[in-house]
Order: structure tokens, then C-alpha cells, then sequence
């Protein structure tokens, strides 16, 4: 969001809502931060690549039991919003 549009917003909400109401949207925008602002595009790789792992040896696995070659697993990097692995 943009400083500008955020400094409006919060202009006309201090003007128009209540103290009680703006004390419980500015914890529940704290409670948003913490929870999913700490995260950056590394940590959610690292917390991919083993699920990958997982989900390639599972496909394996199950190939194996079938008799029959693992079909190749489709790729969704480098389209958008999808990091890189």
C-alpha cells in the first residue's frame, strides 16, 4: 500500500471510528505483521525444497510399486509468484 493512500485512510478512520474499534484494527494489523511480515522469500524456499523432496520420493516410491517409470513431475518455477527452488 502506499504511503499516501495509508496516510489517508488512516486520517479518515482516526476521524470516523471509533477508539475502541481502532484499538482492536491496529492489534489485528500488529497480530498480520508479526505473523506473516517476519517471513522473507528465503525462508519460505528452504520451507519448500524439502516438501519437493517429499513429494518427488513419494511419486517415486509409488511408480516403483506400480512397475511402470515415474512420469516426469511438472515445473511451475519462473512463473509468476512462483520463487525458484
Amino acid at each position: 500500500m502506499s504511503s499516501v493512500l495509508q496516510a489517508r485512510l488512516t486520517s479518515a478512520a482516526s476521524r470516523v471510528l471509533p477508539s475502541r474499534v481502532k484499538r482492536r484494527l491496529k492489534s489485528l494489523v500488529r497480530a498480520y505483521d508479526q505473523i506473516f511480515r517476519a517471513f522473507t522469500p528465503a525462508d519460505l524456499r528452504g520451507a519448500l525444497r524439502p516438501l519437493v523432496s517429499l513429494a518427488e520420493g513419494l511419486r517415486r516410491t509409488w511408480a516403483w510399486f506400480e512397475r511402470r517409470p515415474p512420469a516426469p513431475v511438472p515445473r511451475c518455477e519462473g512463473r509468476a509468484g512462483v520463487p525458484a527452488l
